[in-house]
């Protein structure tokens, strides 16, 4: 069990006992789909933010919390959710510890993927 709670160890079990269609698990497969979401979804969440349109943030937050959620990714799925809703409710206060955030859970998301602990 991760101490954390970065990633739901329920999920991830189910998901890896389930064979994927090119050899490996289910997991695998998601987390290759999880791994191309998120470093596409950051870019466009900081250059949104960076060129002030919170709509395109929101939506990039929003595209993270589903490919977080196909991997059983808690962590960075409650620090987009939190991102989200901040750019929808309060359009005007600063973001930038919200973003950094959700930067460092996708990172530590991107890194658990990579080497997911032991069976």
């Amino acid at each position: 069990m991760t101490t954390d709670r970065e990633f739901d160890d329920r999920i991830v079990a189910e998901l890896r006992a389930i064979p994927g269609e090119e050899g490996g698990s289910l997991f695998d497969e998601l987390a290759s789909f999880f791994r191309g979401t998120i470093v596409t979804e950051d870019e466009k969440l900081v250059r949104a933010i960076a060129a002030g349109d919170l709509r395109e943030g929101a939506r990039a937050a929003h595209r993270m919390i589903g490919a977080a959620a196909a991997v059983g990714a808690l962590s960075l799925s409650r620090a987009a959710a939190t991102l989200e809703r901040a750019l929808h409710d309060a359009p005007m206060e600063p973001k930038d510890e919200l973003v950094a955030a959700v930067r460092a859970a996708a990172d530590a998301a991107l890194r658990y993927v990579e080497s997911p602990p032991p069976k």
